[in-house]
């Protein structure tokens, strides 16, 4: 590792880029990061030690434990921007749209990482039914359907983007069906035994498999 990390930094500064100052290294055990953290300083490398840490937008932890702040954070930005759509669809109610193209995207990004536990997931429908013109004592179901379709309720299109992630991620990369197939029973395991579900849903893996036991929640 400190090796190709070696490569990859001198490669980018021949190009005229250099490494971020917020790499950070991740390891477990603890001690592991910091001997990491000290051999590639010896090599003019320097790199930060933290438990998890932001990757693309998704929260990485090694698998050791669930971590969601960032994602948490991007679907309570998503919700401020529901109650505008909200607003707007009292004077157009063709507002409703921007639900598809604005407030989804940004409440759902990366969820196929992490999972979404019905808590979450049914907290997200109600929030979006309302953004569409939901009233008081109505369906979330009828009320998604009629401004988004079928296919714009989050208890329909999370499950589908999940499986079909993973898919393409098994007919494009042949090379890590083996490890899948390793790991499998063992994930699926610790999700049967575990009191809570979802503090065992650290990874794509089992979040696939929590999403399936779910099913799709529509009310």
């Amino acid at each position: 590792m400190i090796e190709a990390a070696t490569v990859l930094v001198k490669g980018l500064e021949e190009l005229g880029s250099k490494m971020s100052s917020k790499s950070t290294v991740l390891g477990q055990p603890a001690g592991l990061a910091l001997r990491l953290q000290a051999s590639l300083a010896s090599r003019g490398i320097q790199v930060k030690v933290a438990n998890s840490v932001r990757d693309l937008g998704i929260d990485a932890t090694l698998g050791t434990r669930r971590s969601t702040p960032t994602s948490r954070a991007r679907i309570e930005k998503s919700f401020r921007r529901m109650v505008k759509i909200r607003v707007l669809g009292k004077f157009n109610k063709k507002a409703a749209k921007l639900l598809q193209t604005g407030a989804r995207p940004q409440a759902t990004w990366g969820h196929q990482a992490r999972g979404t536990p019905p808590s979450v997931l049914q907290t997200l429908r109600g929030k979006m039914a309302i953004a569409a013109g939901l009233k008081s004592g109505g369906c979330s179901s009828t009320a998604l359907f009629l401004s988004c379709g079928l296919a714009g309720d989050p208890a329909y299109f999370l499950p589908l983007e999940m499986v079909n992630s993973w898919i393409m991620l098994w007919r494009s990369c042949p090379e890590v069906r083996v490890g899948i197939a390793k790991v499998w029973d063992t994930s699926l395991n610790d999700l049967a035994t575990a009191k809570g579900k979802w503090h065992k849903v650290r990874g794509p893996l089992a979040a696939l498999q929590a999403t399936a036991k779910a099913g799709m929640a529509m009310d």
